[in-house]
């Protein structure tokens, strides 16, 4: 997972509304304990540790390769892909 100085702040803005609005977040860690998902130790875990890890970009990427899912890391980078085309089209009108 890559992104530019530019996205960091949109990255962690990402992350951070993912934790809001979506209390099984990270999926990696959010396993089903009695036929419901549940949270789990791990999912307080990942949010402890994004918590506190710097706004740089090389501990974002190395906490997204942590804790993020193949399925949570294809929806943030189309959301990337989706807000770089916009800014695209906003620059060349």
């Amino acid at each position: 997972m890559e992104f530019s100085k530019d996205q960091k702040a949109w990255v962690a803005e990402w992350i951070d509304r993912q934790f809001d609005r979506n209390r099984l977040f990270p999926c990696e860690c959010s396993a089903p304990a009695q036929g419901d998902p549940c949270i789990c130790l791990l999912h307080l875990r990942a949010y402890k540790t994004w918590s506190s890890t710097p706004r740089k970009r090389r501990y974002m990427i190395s906490w997204i390769e942590e804790w993020l899912g193949a399925e949570e890391v294809a929806l943030l980078q189309a959301e990337l892909a989706k807000r770089q085309s916009k800014a695209t089209k906003k620059a060349s009108i």
